[in-house]
């Protein structure tokens, strides 16, 4: 008998939340001793809250939380586990309260009383399991934060390998910056292909002084004036998370007659790839530059983009990302901004775009387009 017969469900019983974590708590030992059943139950878990917030930020349901250590609890003999257990709860509620400027869970309402279960979303595992990377084509992916995450533990790295100090070093810290640079060991960067691309320095010391200099910096800003601009030019600002602010984006996007050509760091919400195919479909030149990491990434929709509708799509082929975040309509309209092309930045994180029609700063965009296009590699 394996450990996922010996639950008290089966794939095809439907629970609600409150149902899977009574249940699931009861039986925690033969959960967490099955990497399988683990998964299986944190993705379960995961698509019930999903389905149960959807229109519902984190702020206005922590009560959640009363539920899974309520049910943690009923399952514990043992009043130091108990002890334990509560702490863990204390802390979990700071941290939320902290996170999310949102009242501390334990101050919620018992929702397990309050709400009435009957009418709560019930999925079954094998439900789960079919939904695939995500529960419909506008539902958030296993991991919405995926993207988010990869991005900081990239800089998390860049900055232990980059801006340590020198602390033991007795150089002369005037010692020319760019001497550094001559004598460091190169490694591939952008382009780096071996036998075509660029090759840049593998790494330069961060000396504390080196910044304090006088005139060191780089140039005076001296920006050029635009100049007077043709009636109908606009420039409007956007900011997340917000569904009007979505809905202007995405109705930018859908705005395409000619070209639609996308540089994206990631893309894992379906209306917005949907978004591309449909332009597609309407017998637009769509082409996508992504971060060769969208390839394998949880709830991606490059590699579906490629295949099943044959958009083009290049991608990086190094250690540092394609970062870019920006779409160029038509060859005259610019979307751009913090605002990676996912679940959790539509969702949750605080981003922001423009969307504009200056002439020239569409044909900036449109330049580098194609630059990228034509230095990066076929997915």
């Amino acid at each position: 008998m394996t450990k996922s017969e010996q639950l008290p469900w089966s794939h095809d019983t439907e629970l609600n939340l409150s149902d899977f974590l009574k249940k699931s708590m009861s039986v925690a030992s033969t959960i967490m001793e099955n990497e399988q059943v683990r998964q299986q139950a944190s993705k379960h878990l995961g698509s019930l809250i999903q389905l149960r917030q959807r229109d519902r930020p984190v702020t206005e349901d922590v009560g959640v939380f009363n539920r899974l250590f309520k049910a943690a609890e009923q399952q514990m003999a043992d009043a130091q586990d108990k002890k334990v257990l509560s702490l863990l709860k204390a802390q979990v509620a700071t941290f939320i309260g902290a996170s999310f400027d949102a009242p501390e869970f334990t101050q919620a309402k018992d929702e397990a009383k309050d709400d009435d279960e009957e009418n709560e979303p019930r999925l079954s595992w094998a439900t789960v399991a079919n939904q695939g990377k995500r529960l419909d084509e506008n539902e958030r992916p296993d991991d919405p934060f995926g993207p988010e995450r990869a991005e900081f533990d990239h800089h998390h790295k860049m900055a232990a390998d980059y801006n340590t100090y020198d602390r033991g070093d007795d150089e002369d810290d005037q010692q020319a910056p760019q001497e550094e640079e001559d004598n460091a060991p190169r490694e591939r960067g952008m382009g780096g292909r071996p036998g075509q691309g660029q090759w840049a320095p593998a790494k330069r010391r961060y000396r504390r002084n080196e910044y304090r200099r006088p005139n060191a910096s780089n140039s005076a800003f001296h920006p050029t004036p635009l100049g007077p601009l043709p009636a109908g030019t606009y420039c409007i600002p956007a900011f997340f998370p917000n569904e009007e602010s979505y809905d202007l984006f995405h109705a930018a996007l859908s705005s395409a007659k000619k070209t639609l050509h996308v540089a994206i760091f990631s893309l894992t919400d379906n209306k917005t790839a949907n978004a591309l195919i449909d332009a597609k479909e309407r017998g637009v030149d769509v082409k996508v530059v992504a971060d060769d990491g969208q390839l394998d990434a949880k709830g991606s929709d490059v590699v579906r983009l490629r295949d099943d509708y044959n958009i083009p799509i290049k991608i990086d082929d190094n250690a540092q990302f394609m970062h870019n975040k920006f779409a160029v309509i038509d060859d005259s309209i610019v979307i751009t901004g913090s605002f990676n092309w996912s679940i959790g930045a539509r969702y949750h994180n605080k981003e922001n775009i423009l969307i504009t029609n200056i002439a020239s700063v569409a044909e900036a965009y449109s330049k580098e387009f194609q630059h990228l296009w034509q230095i990066l590699y076929d997915a």
